[in-house]
């Protein structure tokens, strides 16, 4: 933790603003963990606690051979799990893999993909073999250590009066469309933007319901597809929460609790040993992959103000780690009445950084204002 103080003049940030800069290992933390630890450094209540903090103790720490006893007994249960996860996901996965092998035959309509690329709600005509999905400059290796950051606020009342345009359409539907808005205008802008619309991998969380658990990484994975290849923001809004729900009923059916569980068990340490090397082989780089180089994260934040030893936190921003192949992620929260945008690149993929928020920007004011409109005939 790192206290940064004298940012006046930074922004808007009132007089006297200073900001805690808080690192965390994502090994240990997911976004639903790290809120928990935020929230767990504030209090709702502005007056400063007084007093000295309540007694604590930590655990003895283990002692080398009592780590050495414990460890068989972790490997088989490691083992146990990653089995029992893998065989209860193995029917619905067989059930999926049918189904999309019945979509390649062309049993199923292909209007379902939630319009035509202008954006006027046509059908595709009979369903063929799925396209490839589109690589972006986010799709490669991620060439340098150097990471560019940039956010944005946006009113988190207009966003939930846009959503009531589409029906059944979330907020979270509508900040997807809004970054999805937004990587087809910026990919626009360098000569990129691919004819058919990006995959997109959404982190789930996989935490279960009323666990308070205040630390540990269990989320799953699922991809959702970005409409940017729909000119129209509402049209894209309608396709967006259409393609949101289809990915949400596969996660179920396959268990986002079994894929945490298969996940955790895997022996990390072997697989590094596989990582490194083949990576360096360039195999992945010649494979296709199933996303298009971007992840997107949404987590609700707190509703109400928190105070940080008196002090009124303003807002929250995450900056996120990269990794090969995934060279932009887009992490979305809320703050009392402010939806929280922040994205973190490469130079290499966005050497202005400025220009992709504006981009943010210019895909809500495109999507607020069509909303208002009102549907087009």
């Amino acid at each position: 933790m790192c206290l940064v103080r004298d940012l006046d003049g930074v922004g808007d940030f009132p007089p006297g603003c200073f900001a805690v800069m808080v690192r965390v290992h994502h090994g240990q933390f997911d976004g639903t963990t790290a809120l928990r630890l935020m929230n767990s450094l504030h209090e709702e209540r502005a007056e400063a606690a007084g007093g000295p903090p309540p007694a604590w103790a930590p655990e003895r720490t283990p002692s080398a051979p009592e780590l050495l006893l414990r460890a068989p007994w972790h490997a088989a249960g490691r083992t146990w799990r990653a089995a029992a996860a893998a065989g209860s996901m193995a029917p619905a996965l067989l059930r999926r893999a049918g189904r999309s092998a019945g979509r390649g035959t062309g049993r199923e309509s292909g209007s379902r993909d939630g319009g035509g690329r202008d954006g006027g709600g046509r059908g595709r005509g009979p369903a063929g073999p799925r396209p490839a999905v589109p690589h972006t400059r986010f799709s490669s290796r991620l060439a340098s250590d150097r990471r560019v950051f940039d956010f944005l606020h946006l009113p988190l009342d207009e966003v939930r009066e846009i959503r009531t345009a589409v029906d059944g359409a979330t907020v979270n539907d509508v900040a997807s469309t809004i970054a999805a808005g937004a990587l087809r205008r910026y990919l626009a802008s360098v000569g990129e933007l691919p004819g058919e619309p990006l995959v997109v991998m959404m982190p789930v969380s996989a935490h279960d319901p009323g666990s308070e658990r205040e630390a540990g990484n269990r989320i799953s994975l699922m991809t959702a597809t970005a409409h940017t290849e729909i000119a129209d923001p509402l049209e894209r809004l309608r396709a967006g929460r259409a393609a949101s729900a289809r990915s949400k009923r596969a996660t179920t059916e396959v268990g986002a609790g079994r894929v945490a569980d298969l996940v955790d068990a895997l022996p990390t340490n072997l697989l590094d040993l596989v990582a490194e090397p083949l990576l360096r082989s360039g195999i992945p780089d010649a494979l296709p992959m199933p996303f298009s180089g971007v992840a997107l994260t949404n987590v609700p934040g707190p509703p109400e103000p928190l105070h940080f030893d008196g002090a009124r936190m303003v807002t929250l921003l995450g900056a996120t780690f990269l990794y090969d192949f995934v060279g932009l992620i887009i992490a979305i929260t809320s703050y009392c009445d402010q939806l929280l945008v922040a994205f973190t690149s490469t130079p290499e993929a966005v050497p202005d950084p400025g220009a992709l928020a504006d981009c943010f920007r210019e895909a809500y004011h495109e999507l607020r204002e069509a909303a208002e409109a009102g549907p087009r005939p």
